[in-house]
């Protein structure tokens, strides 16, 4: 019981830390387009 437990934590702590790296590069690749448009605009 408390295998699983620690694997449904895991899971979940897991699926958390990829969210915040998907927002993470998805707000880097906006800053470096809105740089690149401003640059060039």
């Amino acid at each position: 019981m408390g295998r699983q437990n620690f694997w449904r934590g895991y899971e979940n702590a897991k699926m958390k830390y990829h969210a915040g790296v998907f927002q993470h590069i998805s707000i880097c690749c906006i800053l470096n387009i809105w740089v690149q448009i401003e640059i060039l605009g």
